[in-house]
């Protein structure tokens, strides 16, 4: 189930975001909650190319999202990598964390694959743990998946209690 955000408060938001200083639109909250991969790129673009004095923002928007549309915000962050890297290289902790969030909760193992093609030549500085991490989580979650699911179904349906739904 998606859950979506008002689009007209969210357009209003991102203009009052897009035409305020740095400094005011470090007190601008665009986190808002949604789980709609389209406005979820909306937001994560605003963040990189109107960027504030809360440089911080543009991470969080990768931990917060993470876990609503992980492929939104793997694609926000691919094709703003170097921004990413070159702010939050250096920063271990937080962006390690941040790349292990949005990699461990991506389900389709094209992007997964996609994931490691594009960290096999981008430096993660860092956050090169995270990515092993987030990695090492995706592959178990989609074997798993994959695995045990036409198994589990099967004993499911065979359950009375499945039966009388």
């Amino acid at each position: 189930q998606s859950s979506v955000y008002n689009n007209n408060s969210l357009a209003e938001l991102i203009q009052q975001y897009k035409t305020a200083t740095p400094e005011r639109r470090a007190d601008i909250d665009l986190l808002v909650y949604t789980t709609d991969a389209a406005q979820i790129d909306m937001i994560g673009n605003t963040l990189i190319k109107y960027p504030s004095t809360a440089v911080i923002n543009i991470i969080d928007f990768v931990s917060y999202y993470s876990t609503r549309a992980p492929e939104a915000v793997w694609h926000v962050y691919r094709d703003n990598y170097i921004v990413y890297n070159d702010k939050f290289g250096l920063a271990q902790f937080k962006y390690a964390s941040a790349l292990r969030s949005m990699i461990r909760h991506q389900r389709s193992s094209q992007i997964i694959l996609e994931i490691e093609k594009f960290f096999n030549t981008h430096v993660a500085g860092a956050g090169h743990l995270g990515v092993m991490n987030g990695l090492e989580e995706a592959r178990f979650v989609s074997k798993f998946k994959r695995d045990s699911e036409p198994e589990l179904t099967r004993y499911l349906k065979s359950q009375r209690f499945c039966r009388d739904l």
